[in-house]
């Protein structure tokens, strides 16, 4: 479910259909990650956790469903062969997450500019607009992987050439593309490799869908306890319910 002024459902609205697959990553494990992403701050609140808890959803569901959207997000680089980023020191991992967000800042405003006001919320959710910058450097690479595929020139899945950039963001120039890939591919694992073998890629595959259907689950299931805590038929609880990511004024539901 992409956040909107009055959500839909406890489920992510599907985003609309495109003529063509670009990039390798499936849309729908970063829409889930994304989901993630928002949520378990939320539920993290301490004003929110007794009432959560009450109603069958502990902090360490929580914690579980964060590990699952982990465990998801490392599945999906798999199963692409991507790269994960190499074991650095704290000095070294400081510098690359500069670097990193540094790269990442640009994108985002041009998500901003491009996909601006109410409605359009969906837009700058694919960009990662709202994502926390205190995050693990394997997660600002997958970031970065995430905006490259969006926003530069593609394999055709058909194996000769390319496709075209999804999207230009307003702003974004060729330069600010270049650095952001230059400073994700300076802290990758040179030695992973890039590209596995046909069973390789189809068991990662697999692996990742079987942890897409568990995260999506436990996620689902906390936002229906979110919907428990604060019911729709409560005005007041419009503003929470709003922030969980379900309908402020009906049930939530699959």
């Amino acid at each position: 479910m992409s956040e909107t002024t009055t959500p839909p459902a406890a489920t992510e609205t599907q985003p609309a259909k495109k003529t063509r697959t670009r990039g390798p990553i499936n849309a729908k494990y970063l829409d889930e990650i994304t989901l993630v992403g928002k949520l378990v701050p939320q539920a993290r609140l301490p004003e929110n956790v007794a009432l959560l808890t009450a109603r069958a959803c502990t902090p360490a569901d929580v914690t579980e469903l964060e590990n699952s959207a982990s465990d998801l997000n490392k599945a999906a680089l798999l199963a692409v062969g991507r790269t994960a980023a190499r074991k650095l020191d704290t000095q070294e991992e400081q510098t690359a997450r500069t670097r990193l967000l540094a790269a990442i800042h640009p994108i985002r405003t041009g998500a901003k500019r491009s996909h601006r006001g109410t409605g359009n919320e969906a837009g700058r959710d694919a960009y990662f607009v709202n994502e926390p910058t205190d995050v693990s450097l394997e997660r600002l690479l997958f970031i970065a992987d995430a905006l490259l595929l969006k926003l530069t020139p593609q394999p055709d899945p058909s194996g000769t050439g390319t496709v075209a950039a999804e999207e230009i963001l307003k702003g974004v120039t060729a330069e600010n593309l270049t650095e952001l890939a230059a400073a994700r591919d300076a802290y990758i694992d040179k030695d992973t490799a890039r590209t596995a073998t046909g069973n390789q890629a189809s068991a990662h595959r697999q692996t990742a869908e079987t942890l897409f259907a568990q995260t999506r689950a436990q996620r689902i299931d906390l936002q229906l306890a979110a919907d428990q805590a604060w019911p729709h038929t409560i005005p007041a609880n419009a503003a929470i319910r709003h922030t969980f990511l379900i309908p402020e004024d009906r049930p939530a539901h699959e």
